[in-house]
C-alpha cells in the first residue's frame, strides 16, 4: 500500500502520511485532475484497494468518461459502485448501464450492512452472494442425479425417438432432434408435465389400455 502511495506521491491532494510499523495509512486523496490517461495507468488503479486511498479525476463527458470507463475497467467489474447524485435520470442510467457487485446511491458501504440485500462480486471481483438464504445457496452445492431405466430404451413406442441421440446422424434423426429441441416442443412438454397435463396423460393411457383390453365406449 505504501508503494502505491509513493508511485503517485506527486498527485496526492490530501493525506499521504503512513507508518509502516504501526500499519497505518492516513486517509488519502490522489488527484489526477483531468488527466484520464494518467488516472487509468496509475498503479493505484490496477487492482482493488483495500485501504483508505481514493484516486479521483475530473471528467467532462459522462458517457465516455464514466459509463464507458466503468464498463471497461482493466480490473473487471467493480465490487461496489457508489454514485453521489440527485438527478434521478442520471441515477437510473448508471443503475441500468453498469454492472457491479453492489451499488449505493448517496451512501457508501451500507448495502453490505443491510442483511436483506445480497452482497457479493461479479466476474473478477468474485462470484455468488451472501446474506440470509443467499448464503446457504452460495455455499451449498445441489447435486444433480439423472436416472434412466433400461426398459425405456427398449420400449417400442419411444425407442425410435431415443435413437436420435446416437450416430449415424441420418436426416430423419437430425429432423427429430430439431423437433425435440424446438421451443414449441418445450412448451408442449412443460404443459404435459403440469398437474393438468399429467392428469390428461393418465386419462389417455387408461383409455388406450382399456381399448387394448377390449373395452369400448358405446352409445345406446
Amino acid at each position: 500500500m505504501n508503494e502505491l502511495l509513493n508511485q503517485s506521491r506527486d498527485k496526492i491532494y490530501v493525506g499521504g502520511k503512513s507508518d509502516k510499523a504501526d500499519k497505518y495509512i492516513e486517509p488519502t486523496i490522489i488527484d489526477f485532475g483531468t488527466d484520464a490517461a494518467a488516472f487509468d495507468s496509475a498503479a493505484v488503479m490496477q487492482d482493488e484497494i483495500f485501504g483508505p486511498i481514493l484516486p479521483v479525476f475530473r471528467f467532462k463527458d459522462f458517457e465516455k468518461d464514466v459509463i464507458k470507463r466503468v464498463r471497461h475497467l482493466p480490473t473487471g467489474k467493480p465490487l461496489a459502485l457508489y454514485l453521489l447524485a440527485e438527478d434521478q435520470k442520471l441515477v437510473d442510467m448508471v443503475t441500468r448501464r453498469t454492472t457491479c457487485g453492489g451499488m449505493c446511491v448517496n451512501d457508501c458501504l451500507m448495502h453490505i450492512a443491510n442483511a436483506d440485500l445480497p452482497f457479493g462480486g461479479v466476474g473478477a471481483s468474485g462470484m455468488g452472494s451472501y446474506h440470509g438464504e443467499r448464503s446457504m445457496k452460495s455455499f451449498s452445492h445441489e447435486k444433480a442425479v439423472l436416472t434412466k431405466y433400461s426398459w425405456i430404451d427398449q420400449n417400442p413406442l419411444v425407442k425410435p425417438a431415443l435413437a436420435a441421440r446416437y450416430p449415424p446422424w441420418t436426416e430423419a434423426r437430425k429432423f427429430l432432434a430439431t423437433v425435440i429441441t424446438a421451443p414449441a416442443f418445450a412448451a408442449i412438454k412443460e404443459h404435459i408435465e403440469s398437474p393438468t397435463g399429467t392428469k390428461l396423460m393418465l386419462l389417455l393411457l387408461v383409455i388406450l389400455l382399456g381399448r387394448k383390453l377390449g373395452f369400448r365406449v358405446v352409445r345406446d
